[in-house]
């Protein structure tokens, strides 16, 4: 699919780096709509598309800084993790390791260590204020679904190159089976906000879910202070933050006492204000005051359960 696009679009003439983001934003709305139909068979709730239209005009800002990152930030990260070896590359070298089974396991290995340095940077946006006042856009979402996903504020990106990316670089001297890896993150991170009935019953704590990730999402408190990994939920385990998703339960999403800002203030707001996630109540129980569980059809979720 992504050559395919790329082939068309290289057709148009445009410059490089200008085709480069219109072909990631073509494979972007190619994924949002897959999924928005695969929505409509089991959907928690009805569609918000007042939400989708605001997550669409934000991933066209967060993919723009997350190009630009890409030309200007990538090499800055490179020469750094350079400097900590001899040889100027991680500590793993990839290329030692050829066999199916050693690839495979170096796969795993990335999405792990990806996922455990995401899981604590997750959990430090919900434990300071300025972090907060920054990831509190993704969780203004009422209405979690596909979108959803890139509805994320665009200094994070700066975050994540930090806390993640780089320490990543001093671990792998290259990303192992490049192109799969892209393609599995990137679709485990739509799947998981997919506004989708799916639970993985008794296996929930081995793979997040939408239902598990849905509870992270919660107006109450207690529930969304927990689920910080997006792939693996052994980290959430490990550390004693991780919550099992009730039997057919759904909560309700969003920000106790906040509406769903629009797209300017989106954008701006966490550079003129910072809002902690104490704050954003009078206490954890005027939060769970307001949040409910959506109701369940009489029907199950799909997937594994008890």
């Amino acid at each position: 699919m992504q050559t395919v696009l790329a082939d068309t679009i290289s057709r148009l003439g445009l410059p490089p780096w200008l085709e480069q983001y219109v072909v990631a934003m073509a494979i972007l709305l190619v994924i949002y709509a897959g999924f928005l139909l695969v929505e409509r068979l089991r959907p928690v709730e009805k569609l918000d598309w007042s939400s989708v239209w605001l997550n669409l005009r934000l991933a066209l800002l967060l993919q723009a800084v997350m190009l630009l990152l890409a030309i200007w930030l990538q090499p800055m990260l490179s020469n750094a993790v350079s400097g900590w070896f001899p040889d100027g590359t991680g500590l793993i070298k990839t290329a030692s390791y050829q066999h199916f089974w050693q690839q495979a396991a170096l796969f795993i290995l990335y999405l792990l260590a990806y996922d455990f340095f995401y899981y604590w940077l997750h959990r430090a946006q919900h434990r300071y204020d300025a972090l907060w006042s920054i990831h509190k856009l993704h969780h203004s979402e009422t209405h979690v679904n596909v979108t959803t996903t890139y509805r994320v504020h665009w200094l994070e990106e700066f975050l994540k190159a930090a806390v993640i990316v780089f320490p990543i670089g001093l671990i792998f001297d290259a990303i192992p089976a490049a192109g799969w890896l892209a393609a599995v993150l990137s679709l485990w991170l739509f799947f998981v906000h997919a506004n989708l009935r799916v639970s993985f019953g008794p296996l929930s704590w081995l793979l997040t879910s939408p239902a598990s990730h849905r509870i992270h999402h919660s107006l109450d408190h207690a529930q969304s202070n927990s689920n910080f990994a997006v792939i693996f939920p052994i980290w959430d385990v490990l550390f004693g933050t991780y919550r099992a998703p009730a039997w057919n339960a759904w909560p309700k999403t969003g920000v106790a006492g906040e509406k769903p800002p629009g797209f300017w203030r989106a954008v701006s707001e966490p550079l003129v204000s910072s809002r902690g996630v104490d704050a954003q109540s009078d206490s954890a129980t005027a939060r769970a005051s307001d949040a409910s569980v959506l109701p369940s059809p009489k029907s199950e979720p799909i997937g594994l359960h008890r």
